[in-house]
């Protein structure tokens, strides 16, 4: 997966499946985990990396069961599982299937909104887009596991 933010603070998240790296530009870190043991794990993580099985993971509900002016439905999801975030608000499209946005709402009450815009489905992406290179004078936090 790769997530490049730009606004209101750029910062990019970067996995190949075997190391995910968070890298800030502004405060020049970067921090490596590996993907097993990082802070995206169980159900969270399954779903960025297109797997896992909604039911299985989440108590479901619908919110609306109208299509809005964007074709997009919405469920509540409340982990099966202890997390680290109280519930999840997903939206999507009615007939397609595609996540328009989510909400995480956290164990605090804090609500963290995703809007997914200009999607790609499936586009001839090369291995390279998945790896990142820390710029040189970058400090970095690495905290993968000695083998």
């Amino acid at each position: 997966m790769r997530w490049h933010y730009q606004s209101p603070n750029e910062s990019l998240t970067v996995s190949n499946g075997e190391v995910l790296w968070l890298y800030d530009p502004i405060a020049r870190e970067a921090s490596r985990y590996p993907v097993s043991e990082s802070q995206l794990t169980g159900a969270a993580l399954q779903f960025l990396m297109g797997d896992g099985r909604i039911l299985d993971s989440f108590r479901a509900t619908a919110s609306s069961c109208r299509p809005g002016e964007d074709g997009g439905l919405e469920i509540d999801l409340a982990p099966r599982e202890p997390a680290s975030y109280e519930r999840m608000k997903l939206r999507a499209h009615s007939e397609r299937g595609d996540v328009l946005a989510t909400t995480i709402v956290d164990l605090f009450g804090n609500e963290t909104a995703l809007r997914f815009s200009e999607m790609r489905f499936d586009p001839d992406l090369e291995a390279e887009v998945f790896e990142f290179e820390p710029p040189e004078g970058v400090q970095i936090i690495d905290l993968m596991m000695p083998r």
